[in-house]
């Protein structure tokens, strides 16, 4: 049994792990009156519990031995307490190991140890070249690139894991190891030797769920629209980032920025049929993301001015001044303990993340934001 939690924002956590015990126990008692029993070495729970540290950079917390806990009761009246994952965990699910955090580690570990085992098998078995070639097509493949629509590791370590196999498997094909690679990744239609690439293959396997979801308009198509729409909103460009894919430095590493990475790497785009974006409120109104970016901060800044950003629910500069356009509203500049959203002086049509104020770090009414816009205001 695998149980995930996420409280909502109007329940309190007592309430919440009280709730998610009651469902335990009426699981488990439907359960026993089948003749069936939960196996708590199978079973374990993950608490999405969220923190911003003091630049207003969003984390799961770490668990502590105070955390509330969710138990098991036995037929003799005996508690056992169910296993708690941690941020960092990479849990098994269906040949694919997802962490809450969203790293990677476990599946790079699990790659590797993949990748060491077709080594040896290759290194022991007397294949025949055309043997090799099977091999490696109809096995190596399949069993490595089962889980790429679902991951994120990165160029590196695919780039790694694949050192390990590539030299052995080429090798037993006939080929010399040290070819370029440039022939080696070739298709086989210009003379190279069509052995796939695991970070393009990573990649074209996103891509290939992405435009397959959407045209087809399932349940998983509608979250990816939620989703492609929510990472529009944080990152502040004009331009769908699925379409323009400059690097977003300021996005965490995750399934959509993975895929707009590689998109970008490319040289490639996905052109939705209505993109979403926030457009400018007026001719020459400016994103404010897109000039910090052009401003060549360092990506800590990025992150610190886009979460300010989103606090005062901001994307233009349109919506950071007077209606006359001559002054920079106070609210809006000025992110103190005591100042307010701008959603207190307009009327909001977007639903926005909860973002706190993190006063002490905010960038917004720093010289690094305000010099391009106040110096033109001056002039």
């Amino acid at each position: 049994m695998n149980l995930f939690v996420g409280k909502p924002d109007d329940i309190a956590e007592e309430e919440f792990i009280q709730m998610a015990q009651s469902n335990i126990n009426r699981w488990h008692g439907l359960l026993q009156a089948t003749g069936g029993e939960l196996n708590t070495k199978k079973c374990f729970w993950s608490n999405f519990s969220l923190q911003y540290d003091q630049y207003g950079n969003l984390s799961i917390r770490t668990k502590t031995d105070t955390d509330p806990q969710l138990y098991l009761t036995n037929h003799d009246g005996t508690r056992e307490t169910l296993k708690t994952t941690k941020p960092g965990d990479g849990i098994h699910h269906l040949g694919i190991h997802i962490s809450m955090n969203g790293n990677s580690i476990a599946k790079t570990q699990v790659l590797f140890k993949w990748c060491k085992l077709f080594q040896k098998v290759y290194a022991h078995c007397p294949f025949t070249r055309k043997e090799a070639e099977i091999v490696y097509t109809m096995i190596f493949l399949p069993m490595i690139t089962y889980l790429f629509p679902a991951t994120t590791m990165s160029a590196a370590d695919l780039e790694k894991a694949q050192s390990m196999t590539m030299p052995t498997i080429i090798s037993h094909m006939g080929y010399n190891h040290n070819m370029p690679k440039a022939v080696i990744y070739a298709p086989s239609t210009y003379g190279g030797l069509g052995i796939k690439h695991l970070h393009n293959k990573q990649g074209l396997q996103k891509v290939l769920q992405v435009i397959k979801h959407l045209c087809t308009h399932t349940t998983l198509g509608e979250l990816l629209h939620i989703t492609i729409q929510a990472h529009q909103l944080q990152a502040g460009l004009p331009k769908p980032i699925l379409e323009n894919t400059i690097p977003i430095p300021w996005l965490p590493n995750r399934w959509i920025t993975n895929m707009q990475e590689f998109l970008h790497s490319i040289n490639g785009s996905i052109i939705l049929e209505k993109p979403w974006t926030i457009p400018q409120l007026h001719q020459h109104d400016h994103h404010l993301m897109k000039d910090f970016l052009n401003a060549n901060l360092p990506t800590k800044d990025l992150q610190t001015l886009n979460n300010c950003r989103m606090y005062l629910q901001a994307t233009t500069l349109a919506e950071l001044t007077t209606h006359d356009e001559t002054h920079l509203l106070d609210n809006g500049l000025q992110c103190r303990k005591d100042s307010l959203s701008l959603k207190t002086t307009s009327q909001l049509l977007l639903k926005w993340p909860n973002q706190p104020n993190h006063s002490k770090k905010c960038g917004i009414c720093g010289p690094k934001l305000s010099n391009p816009y106040t110096q033109s205001q001056g002039q």
